[in-house]
């Protein structure tokens, strides 16, 4: 999936990143973590400045970030945010590697469509603000 907010900028995408994960009310945060955890990601420490809620860096450059984990339930999961001018996107990659995984997904896309665009409008929020 992906999720597009024009309109707003961004210093760079690692800003973006952690304005639409880490602006999260604690409680949220604990949740995302905590749902993360039950699909198997094998995250860090969500307090690591290496890492962003945990999530570890594929590619850390000035206009895009990709974080990466790959899920012990069978699937690998990105999470994309790119700066373009006068627009910020977020995207979400999964690739279901069996059975397991895809009955897992099943489940559980519809709640991280919810919990994408709940973040992405507190996100940009955070960025307007800034």
């Amino acid at each position: 999936d992906c999720f597009v907010v024009d309109g707003v900028s961004a210093p760079d995408a690692e800003t973006w990143a952690r304005a639409v994960i880490e602006s999260a009310s604690l409680e949220t945060r604990a949740r995302l973590v905590l749902g993360w955890a039950g699909l198997g990601l094998p995250l860090g420490p969500p307090w690591s400045r290496n890492r962003i809620l945990g999530w570890p860096f594929v590619r850390r450059e000035a206009d895009q970030v990709l974080l990466g984990a790959r899920s012990v339930l069978g699937f690998d999961g990105q999470l994309l945010f790119r700066r373009e001018p006068a627009r910020l996107l977020f995207a979400t990659f999964i690739q279901e590697r069996g059975p397991l995984a895809r009955q897992v997904w099943a489940r559980t896309a519809a709640g991280h469509q919810r919990a994408g665009k709940s973040l992405l409008r507190r996100g940009s929020g955070a960025m307007w603000s800034t």
